[in-house]
């Protein structure tokens, strides 16, 4: 479960893992799917994906790009919060800002 502005959302995670069952993805496998992360690894100091090309990718394709580290725990739980926002802002629930009054 993760917390986003003071909701609760469950979350289920499908890791393919480069597994040859998902390399054709059945359509039925893909309803109701509300967000993807791709995710690569950059384990090494020789990295085959340097960060200005991921972030290329995904402008191309109108996405938000981050670098986390599941193992650093470096901003892991936020990659989560991150999707469920452009989830929310995909589909039009993009929180108003709060209205502010000021008392002289």
């Amino acid at each position: 479960m993760v917390s986003v502005n003071s909701q609760d959302f469950n979350l289920q995670l499908v890791d393919t893992a480069g597994q040859d069952e998902y390399s054709i993805f059945p359509q039925s496998h893909s309803m109701d799917i509300h967000g993807y992360v791709l995710v690569y690894a950059v384990t090494s100091s020789k990295r085959v994906i340097k960060p200005e090309e991921g972030k290329k990718l995904a402008d191309s394709w109108g996405a938000a790009f981050m670098e986390s580290s599941a193992k650093e725990n470096e901003t892991a739980v936020e990659v989560f919060k991150r999707i469920i926002l452009e989830m929310e802002r995909a589909d039009g629930n993009v929180p108003s800002e709060e209205k502010k009054c000021a008392v002289m």
